[in-house]
């Protein structure tokens, strides 16, 4: 499980999103993962992209009605644009009926509305665009 994750954050790395300022956006939606398994991948992505990169995993765990998120923000970007993974996953917890928090670079958010999880995805650039301005 951990290598397919671990594949699926480079297919995710490889389709990043441009944002303003050139910042870049690493998202998706891995599949059976749990809270640990994506601050795995939360603290991988942070080693393989050292700068002007904000990375958003989520997963949904249907079964138990809940739903995760996680985000991790390079330094770079803490210091230049003032964007802390932990008030960005405060938001996004909300989005998905929770809540969450965390430290500047790698913070965590859990809900309890997994079918908002798309949503949150397709606003997620518009959200972090805010953010960076």
């Amino acid at each position: 499980r951990k290598q397919q994750s671990a594949s699926k954050l480079d297919g995710l790395i490889q389709n990043a999103q441009e944002l303003n300022n050139g910042v870049k956006l690493v998202s998706g939606e891995v599949p059976h993962a749990d809270m640990d398994l994506l601050k795995q991948l939360g603290y991988e992505s942070l080693d393989k992209q050292k700068e002007g990169t904000v990375t958003v995993l989520g997963a949904k765990d249907s079964e138990e009605g809940k739903v995760y998120v996680m985000a991790a923000v390079t330094e770079d970007i803490i210091k230049e644009k003032s964007l802390k993974a932990g008030a960005l996953v405060g938001q996004l917890g909300q989005m998905l009926g929770g809540g969450g928090g965390g430290q500047p670079n790698l913070a965590t958010a859990g809900g309890r509305n997994p079918e908002k999880l798309k949503e949150l995805f397709d606003q997620l650039p518009s959200i972090i665009n805010e953010h960076l301005d």
